[in-house]
Formats: C-alpha cells, structure tokens, sequence
C-alpha cells in the first residue's frame, strides 16, 4: 500500500515522507503527481499525515479522485476534499461517542452516529460532525427555519430539540462551522431601536408603508430572516417614521428611496345624498387634502349633485368611507329655503293660495311667508314655524 501511495505523491527536496513539502513551515502543502488518486489510498495519506487513526473497509471505498494540486495543496485541503467525495458517495467520516478512533459510515446514518463536539469545532477530527448550541434570540424558531434554509437538506441537521431554546447542526465540518457563524450574525443581541422621519417625495406614507409591510413579509418568507424594523404613516403627513435598529436603518433608507414614486390615479364618481354637494367637497378636501401636484383634484358636479374625484386608490377608499359614514349619519333631513320675486300679484295673496293648493295630504306642509318692504317677515295665516322655509317677496 505504501508503494501505491508513494506513486501517488512526489517527494520533493525539503519534503516530509509522502510528499509533504515545507516552504512555509506554518503552512505545509502536498503536491499530486498522479493524475488520479484510490479513495483508498487519498484517506490512508490523510490518515498518516494528521495522525487519525481511521477504521474502515476497503470494499466499501469505490472509484478515484482526480486532484490538481497545482502549487501546493494543504493536507486540511485534501481531508476535506475526501470528506466531501466521502459524502458524495453517500459516505461520511464521524467519531462515534466515547470513541478515538474514526469510523466510515452511510451519511444518512451520521447524524445519529456522530458524537456532539463540545470544544472549538476546528479541533474536531472527524470529517462530520455535530454541535449543540444555544439560540440567544428572542425567536428561536425563526433561527431554525434560517439554518435549515441556509444548509443543504441532504445531508445535514438541523433541530431544536422540544422544550429548549438550543438548536442542533451536524454536517460535514465546512458545513458546520459556516452555520455557526450565520448562528453567531442572527444571534446578535440587537441594539436600542432609532426613530427617524423620512420625508416622501412622490408616494403617499399609508401607501408606502403598506407596500414596504408586504416587502419585509415576503423577504422574510424567502430568506428566513427579514427585517425586525417597522413603519408608521400618518394620514395627512408627508413623512414616513421608520423605527428600527441602527444597524438595519441603512436598509430602510434604500426600501423608502427605491419605492417613493407616484402612484396611479384613477377618477371616481361619488353621490352624496344625506347633505349639500358643496359641504361634503368642503369636508373631504380637508379630510384627504387637495395635491393638485401628484395630480389629484376635486370637481363638483352641480348639474348631476356628484364629486368627480382623481385620485390614487388609497385616497379612494378612505372618501368611500367618509361618504358611507356621513350617510349613516343619523340627523333629520335638512329643509331647504329660496325666495321667489313676485311681480303680478300680491304676496300674502300668493302664499294663501298655495297653502290651499297643498291641502292636508301626505305631502309635507312647507312653511310660507311674505317678506315686506323693508325686508321683514309678514308670516301668513297659515305658518307656524319658526323658521321658514319658502318666502315670497311682496308684489
């Protein structure tokens, strides 16, 4: 067997045995002479090389590896290159508990197997290996949904065992130590929240906010972790309130400049029935405000008694439950009062006849009045209300 490694590797000047050469002495490198190395004989050089004594069979290790050293391969570099053909294969290095010498075993088998390494895991040995760790987060499972996104579902673990707040991971070791560092980022302890007003150039806050909610959401969905700020928009006002960590407010400030654009408008037409066209423009051009820039506008129709309104969808729903709330409004209908210029005949005469023409019928009985020549009520005979509701002028 030593033959086929040595045939394997070139022994340089200045060389260890096996073709360990030494230009650096911190860094030792091997260089590959033969084109293509027995997985046999790839994990007996590593063996000898790192000093790990490892059981397995040969009948069970099939094919070649084909290595370009090129200027100089560490023996770290080779182990984890016959780890990860180990793994391929559906194989994987592990030390078993209580155990110093390393076995091969079928990978979907190796999490079991696996004993969990309590000390720093660039000291493991063992090709694959398997940590507990505990989550300092307040969402424990958040950072498990992120690890198992972030690590290959063949292959690896990733649990939180009932009842704990500690999470899981084995893998093969390159695996291992990449999601312990993503541990490490999600796990930081988050600093005091910052509150900062952006003003808005083009989009309406409620809209704006609304969207950036959905964006957070969706990103979160994808990715697993999202963002853990949030937005508050005041109806009326130009400014968005962002109110997150410092560290993420960088990202906050992108989302609101990328989308702070105008939104679309459309044009609706509203009925107002319960009061006056002119009041109901009044209260919804205070209630929404007029931005004639973003192009919205109010028109009254006074031949059809309708608010034509363009405006952005938002802007839309908050006039549609304004007019459902003024006409829910519970208040007797409101009378109308105009004077009328008599030229032909006397006033007080007019009134006297129109009181007789609407009867007692069903039809509401109006309130009737003359107005003197000096701009005094003369009420006819047949009013009794305070206030009337139709006055004729004196002929």
């Amino acid at each position: 067997m030593l033959s086929a490694i040595c045939a394997a590797l070139a022994v340089l000047p200045g060389t260890r045995a096996f073709g360990v050469q030494d230009p650096d002495p911190r860094t030792p490198s091997m260089h590959v002479v033969a084109e293509e190395i027995e997985l046999e004989d790839l994990l007996r050089i590593c063996a000898s090389e790192l000093e790990l004594p490892i059981d397995f069979s040969a009948r069970a290790l099939e094919g070649s590896v084909r290595i370009d050293s090129g200027p100089g391969v560490s023996v770290e570099g080779l182990w984890a290159t016959a780890n990860r053909v180990l793994a391929s294969g559906g194989l994987a290095c592990i030390q078993a508990p209580g155990e110093d010498t390393l076995s091969i075993v079928p990978l979907d088998q190796a999490a079991g197997l696996a004993r969990l390494e309590d000390g720093d895991v660039e000291d493991a040995r063992a090709g694959f290996i398997k940590v507990l760790r505990p989550i300092r987060g307040d969402a424990p499972s958040d950072t498990v949904q992120a690890l198992q996104a972030f690590l290959p579902k063949d292959g690896t673990l990733v649990a939180s065992p009932s009842g704990t707040d500690h999470v899981l991971i084995a893998g093969l070791k390159f695996q291992v130590i990449e999601a312990l560092d993503l541990l490490e980022h999600l796990d930081r302890i988050p600093s005091a929240p910052v509150t900062e007003e952006i003003e808005l150039r083009r989009a309406s806050p409620v809209a704006l906010a609304a969207l950036l909610e959905q964006v957070v959401q969706k990103r979160k969905a994808v990715d697993g972790i999202g963002l853990r700020g949030a937005t508050v928009a005041a109806p009326g006002s130009p400014r968005l309130v962002i109110v997150a960590p410092e560290e993420e407010m960088a990202e906050w400030r992108e989302l609101v400049r990328r989308f702070d654009r105008a939104e679309a408008t459309f044009t609706k037409h509203y009925l107002p029935r319960r009061f006056g066209l002119a009041e109901t423009v009044e209260l919804v051009s205070q209630v929404i405000g007029v931005e004639t820039e973003g192009g919205q506008r109010i028109v009254q129709d006074t031949l059809t008694g309708s608010l034509i309104v363009t405006a952005p969808l938002h802007l839309h729903e908050e006039i549609q439950q304004l007019i459902d709330r003024l006409e829910r409004t519970d208040l007797p209908p409101r009378k109308g009062m105009r004077s009328f210029p008599i030229e032909h005949r006397n006033a007080e005469d007019l009134v006297k006849l129109l009181e007789s023409l609407i009867g007692d019928g069903d039809i509401p009985q109006p309130v009737l009045g003359a107005v003197g020549d000096e701009g005094t009520d003369v009420p006819g005979e047949a009013t009794a209300a305070a206030d009337p509701s139709v006055r004729a002028a004196p002929g």
